[in-house]
């Protein structure tokens, strides 16, 4: 079996939404506001930019052992942070990593294949209704420029 990492994962999902047509902007390590009370960091998330796509902002947690799965169901204000601020929330992870009985209610679940790093939707995540708030605005602020200027 092919060693997959997080990072290759992540690395794998911005690759799903970077193309010419500036649709999407993607954040990886994103926190969920800013300040010392805003600690929670999502592994990747991605804002649609154009109105036609609602501005549909999608979370992305990934998993790559049983024991991060078994620590993430301990931690489930964790996941809640950034379900309040996405409209759909995705955990990722090679096949067998997540029990499918095991997703919490309302997150969905994508396994990436570790040959191929393709993607497959077990299931999607249910719609949440959520509108940003200034801290997830300035958080995206701060991370599109921390990409746009990493040496400054």
């Amino acid at each position: 079996m092919t060693d997959i990492t997080a990072g290759k994962i992540v690395h794998a999902i911005k690759t799903k939404y970077h193309d010419n047509t500036n649709r999407w902007i993607y954040l990886p390590e994103l926190r969920n506001g800013i300040g010392y009370s805003f600690s929670r960091a999502i592994d990747a998330f991605a804002i649609a930019l154009w109105p036609s796509d609602k501005h549909l902002r999608i979370a992305y947690e990934v998993k790559v052992s049983k024991s991060d799965w078994n620590r993430e169901l301990k931690q489930p204000n964790k996941r809640d942070a950034f379900i309040r601020i996405s409209n759909e929330f995705y955990f990722v992870a090679p096949p067998g990593i997540i029990p499918h009985d095991k997703v919490p209610v309302g997150c969905g679940l994508i396994e990436c294949d570790p040959r191929e790093m393709a993607f497959n939707k077990i299931f999607p995540s249910d719609y949440n209704e959520s509108n940003p708030n200034w801290g997830l605005i300035c958080s995206i602020f701060r991370e599109v420029m921390r990409i746009e200027a990493p040496n400054d």
